[in-house]
């Protein structure tokens, strides 16, 4: 299987709802799109500093982060960022990590909106087995 990457609109959660509010104007509502890896093996969704930056993101909680030489390595969670991918969207916390990595789609945002890999063709598809090809959570 080759990589997939896909295009996502990233915008600072808060500042949508403080703008629904009416609290400030959307001018202020932070948001960006970057092409992400999408990555199964990985739970989260993570980002680099620069992008948190740029979305308003702040470095809210230490976590520690295991990855695949089984390295531990500590970071910053983040809360409250919007992730959309076409029709489909989540609000999630994040991995911030250092400026400039490659952002990576986890599987915690993918199974909320029910998206998959189709390897064959190396993309993003929506869940062929959602209910009439809407989002369909899983509660079993």
């Amino acid at each position: 299987m080759g990589e997939v990457k896909t295009k996502i609109k990233l915008t600072n959660f808060v500042d949508l709802r403080n703008y629904e509010n009416g609290l400030i104007p959307k001018k202020e509502v932070h948001f960006t799109e970057v092409e992400m890896l999408v990555d199964t093996g990985a739970t989260m969704l993570t980002i680099s500093e620069d992008v948190a930056q740029k979305i308003g993101i702040k470095k809210e909680k230490e976590i520690f982060v295991s990855l695949a030489d089984e390295s531990i390595h500590k970071h910053f969670k983040g809360r409250g960022i919007l992730v959309e991918i076409g029709d489909r969207d989540c609000v999630t916390d994040c991995v911030i990590l250092e400026r400039g990595t490659k952002s990576l789609l986890g599987q915690i945002p993918l199974e909320e909106m029910d998206l998959v890999v189709d390897c064959r063709n190396n993309k993003l598809i929506p869940n062929p087995k959602s209910y009439k090809g809407k989002v369909t959570v899983n509660l079993k």
